[in-house]
């Protein structure tokens, strides 16, 4: 977390503005050997006396002759001020001259392993020709609005370092036409002599752009580099084999499940409805089935028996779901909470039901593959547990429920962003400290992203 001091008047007082409807806003003081910390029940910010009217229990305990702290959870703002003076209930402190708050980026910035090896174009002046300019493939470790960071060879960085006109020349499959002018700020040793082979030093520089770059460059940049990811989930299943044999066990399931319930007429429906939302389900479902059977895949484990009962697990999972398909948008527990009001009560007991409908078909269904209703019950205890961290981290999961659960997890994150990139999802991961299997998860996805 990086922090920037401010003296703008005007931004001072915005930040305190918009603390106001933050919580777990804190104001301390240091009474001898003792930091006394006070949480703030309430403040005002009075704009004609220019001071700021806190409210805390305890309000006895406070020296209006020592100097106060207050730290806002708004942007992490820390200032100290005098109390002017202690009035009723209240203190009134004087609105700082400056403050210290956490750095604001107002937009996205990149940062790329070096084993990715993420290839730019910058360029120099030649030295053999007048007005001619030599061209590098560089690799890009950084990206933001402002500039970039570069990690290079020492014979790259011994002919690009001091250079006055330095340029960014292509980004992607985007080649600038116009000057975009660089110049170098910073530089630091690296050597990691595992990832490229040979034993050689490298530098790690960074550039700012002497004209900010457009935001909608950069994200087109990620969009390009991440595009194998978008569409086919290259990134899970790259063997034409594998995605046949896949597909081949999910229309088998189809076929046969489709003629049981009536149900299942929703699927063939679909696609003639034009409700808002109503095609969710099945693609749900379908990419849901794409991404558990290809995880297994990149896991070593993509038996038939795997891919069977993760598709019939995907397609089954939300069965309750089938006359009700708007409940299946439901993430989990914390968004349900948030929207449970706008449910009925029939849909507020289908939504709690749901894994025991679907643990109930399974075990009654005679087309099932075996260890299908053992898997929808771990899912089901997985479902039901009030800290799924913790219950995750008792280790008692199957390898099979644990995709299962990072599969659904990606499959939430595809269907809410229509251009997603695989980059923003390892981002958000969420899975990090729920075991070893998650994290081995997260580690195979980010080799398998770093070889694309």
């Amino acid at each position: 977390m990086k922090f920037v001091v401010s003296k703008d008047r005007e931004e001072i007082l915005k930040v305190i503005s918009q603390a106001r409807i933050k919580h777990s806003n804190i104001l301390w003081q240091t009474q001898g050997d003792q930091r006394i910390i006070h949480e703030i029940d309430s403040f005002e910010y009075d704009p004609i006396r220019e001071v700021i009217r806190c409210q805390i229990p305890e309000m006895e305990s406070l020296d209006s002759e020592s100097m106060v702290y207050l730290k806002f959870n708004h942007r992490n703002t820390i200032f100290k001020g005098n109390i002017q003076i202690i009035y009723k209930d209240y203190a009134y402190i004087q609105v700082p001259e400056e403050v210290k708050l956490e750095e604001l980026r107002e937009f996205p910035r990149y940062v790329f392993t070096p084993e990715e090896q993420r290839q730019i174009k910058i360029s120099i002046p030649s030295l053999v020709m007048d007005g001619a300019r030599e061209h590098f493939d560089v690799n890009l470790i950084d990206l933001g609005q402002g500039g970039l960071g570069l990690l290079l060879p020492s014979e790259q960085r011994n002919k690009i370092f001091r250079q006055e006109d330095i340029r960014l020349s292509q980004l992607g499959n985007f080649e600038f036409k116009s000057e975009v002018g660089m110049q170098t700020i910073w530089e630091v040793d690296y050597n990691h002599p595992k990832i490229f082979g040979e034993r050689e030093y490298f530098k790690k520089i960074g550039f700012k752009f002497v004209e900010p770059l457009p935001v909608k460059l950069m994200t087109n940049f990620i969009r390009y580099e991440e595009d194998q990811f978008a569409h086919e989930i290259g990134f899970l299943g790259n063997s034409q084999r594998f995605k046949k044999r896949m597909n081949k066990e999910y229309q088998t399931l189809m076929s046969k499940l489709s003629n049981k319930k009536k149900f299942f007429d929703y699927f063939r429906e679909a696609n003639m409805r034009h409700d808002v939302g109503m095609d969710y389900l099945p693609r749900h479902i379908r990419t849901l089935s794409l991404t558990s059977c290809a995880l297994s895949r990149l896991l070593g484990g993509a038996s038939k028996e795997n891919i069977q009962t993760l598709t019939y697990t995907a397609l089954v999972h939300d069965i309750a779901y089938f006359n009700n398909p708007k409940l299946a948008q439901i993430k989990g527990r914390e968004h349900f909470e948030k929207i449970k009001q706008f449910l009925n009560l029939s849909e507020k007991e289908l939504y709690y039901r749901s894994y025991h409908y679907a643990f109930d078909y399974a075990t009654s269904d005679i087309h099932a593959p075996e260890g299908a209703a053992f898997l929808i019950d771990e899912l089901r205890q997985y479902h039901l547990a009030k800290d799924k961290r913790a219950f995750a981290r008792l280790g008692k999961m199957s390898d099979l429920a644990v995709i299962f659960v990072v599969a659904h997890d990606l499959t939430d994150y595809i269907l809410s962003h229509p251009h997603w990139t695989f980059y923003d999802y390892l981002q958000t991961y969420p899975f990090l400290d729920y075991g070893k299997v998650f994290e081995s998860i997260f580690e195979k996805l980010s080799t398998a992203r770093a070889a694309a």
